[in-house]
């Protein structure tokens, strides 16, 4: 019977339950209760780059100039981003498609046949205070179908400052739980028996929102802090 009641004892506390909590009375003394619970802290971390998606786009019922058209506009294009401070590693084709099309500006009712030439380009902004600029400078250079990209936040790892505060907060959010459970039972913690790490990560946000400036005249960019998250688990013994 003890080894039963022991096994018990070490899946509880070698596995924190995400959601909610557990307790577990010790079978030796009955003042002592074991509680099994999980600790969630966050911090806020700035974002260091903002990705886009931009493209050219051109027509014309041959195809060699349909791409003859395209490349100038691209590279009309590159040179924009390089004025704007943007590094040539910094930006890629995405996606390239020729294809059989009818004339977009032929409104006539009898559209031409001809050849749509699509070249897309994927780009890094590192200054994310200057993405609404960037995206305005590439429209004035022919730019079309700009979209703010998903995937967007650290050239690297989540600071290791931001996560020991997320930590710490987890702890405390813990510790708090505990003393609610142990208060709503007419006890008191006695000691923390064990503690595990849930790890810590960045947590996905949606992408930052573009949004018209209509007194500068110019698109504004909103890069909102990424969430840092980390938990903890945390068996506490309770007492009467």
């Amino acid at each position: 019977m003890w080894h039963k009641t022991k096994l018990k004892l070490a899946i509880v506390a070698c596995v924190p339950l995400l959601f909610g909590a557990t307790a577990l009375t010790n079978g030796d003394d009955e003042k002592y209760t074991r509680l099994s619970l999980s600790g969630v802290g966050y911090a806020a971390q700035d974002r260091e780059f903002v990705t886009l998606s931009a493209s050219t786009t051109s027509f014309s019922t041959d195809a060699s100039r349909a791409m003859r058209d395209n490349a100038e506009d691209m590279n009309r294009l590159r040179d924009r981003l390089a004025d704007m401070g943007v590094a040539k590693a910094d930006f890629q084709t995405s996606q390239f498609t020729l294809q059989e099309a009818s004339d977009p500006n032929d409104n006539d009712g009898d559209r031409a046949r001809g050849f749509s030439v699509q070249h897309q380009l994927s780009i890094v902004v590192r200054d994310t205070d200057a993405t609404g600029k960037v995206m305005d400078a590439i429209v004035n250079a022919g730019a079309r179908n700009i979209q703010v990209g998903n995937y967007w936040g650290f050239s690297g790892d989540v600071s290791p400052d931001k996560l020991k505060e997320a930590r710490a907060e987890a702890i405390r959010d813990a510790r708090t739980k505990a003393q609610d459970y142990a208060s709503a039972l007419g006890m008191k913690v006695r000691r923390i028996v064990s503690i595990s790490d849930g790890n810590g990560y960045s947590r996905s946000q949606p992408p930052p929102a573009a949004r018209l400036d209509v007194v500068a005249r110019g698109t504004t960019v909103d890069a909102r802090p990424a969430t840092i998250l980390a938990s903890v688990g945390m068996v506490f013994e309770l007492e009467r």
